[in-house]
């Protein structure tokens, strides 16, 4: 019978080039110097303090879900109120223009 099953650490959370989980570093050397992977599957997260950390999709999601969760069952609200459209204008996400044509989203000005 299988007791136990070693899986490496996919590294789903990384401040500064070391793994959130594991402590490992991110780092490869690639010639003769040392370099973060691509991260074109990580997504960078602001948190508290200005700490900014990568976490993959997989873990964005759970975050998010966790975070929805808390919020659901507080019975509390996130509000952004964005008066002048800086956000949805001073951002190159695509996501972020369909907010303009929104219903719940007014224009005071």
């Amino acid at each position: 019978p299988i007791i136990a099953r070693i899986v490496p650490c996919s590294h789903p959370a990384v401040i500064d080039n070391l793994c959130a989980v594991c402590g490992t570093s991110t780092l490869r050397k690639l010639g003769g110097a040392y370099k973060p992977p691509a991260s074109n599957t990580m997504s960078n997260v602001t948190v508290s303090g200005g700490i900014t950390m990568k976490l993959s999709g997989q873990e964005a999601k759970s975050f998010s879900n966790q975070y929805l969760d808390r919020l659901q069952k507080d019975k509390k609200l996130s509000l952004v109120l964005d008066i002048d459209h800086t956000l949805v204008h001073a951002t190159a996400d695509p996501r972020a223009s369909k907010y303009d044509s929104r219903e719940d989203v007014r224009t005071l000005l």
